[in-house]
């Protein structure tokens, strides 16, 4: 059965014909690794505006997250003048 799909297979295989590549095929491909130009103008443009975007939104969260330790710690400073000593 196995000997059977492999002759199958193999029939299959031999009846596909070999593609020619195309004669600039080979002269596109290092013209591409050669390339001096990484990246484009709107690539950096892009990659510079998720950067403005991340840390504006790190100094946004920077200075919400201070007033709010702010006001937990004078809340914290006056626990002890509690009347009774409830733990839960």
């Amino acid at each position: 059965m196995k000997k059977n799909r492999i002759n199958n297979w193999d029939d299959a295989l031999a009846s596909i014909e070999k593609v020619e590549a195309s004669p600039y095929l080979i002269t596109r491909v290092r013209q591409r690794i050669n390339n001096d130009a990484v990246m484009t103008k709107a690539q950096a443009w892009g990659i510079a505006l998720s950067f403005s975007l991340v840390f504006a939104v790190n100094i946004f969260a920077f200075t919400t997250l201070n007033k709010s330790t702010e006001v937990a710690s004078e809340k914290t400073g006056f626990e002890y003048l509690l009347p009774q000593n409830n733990l839960y």
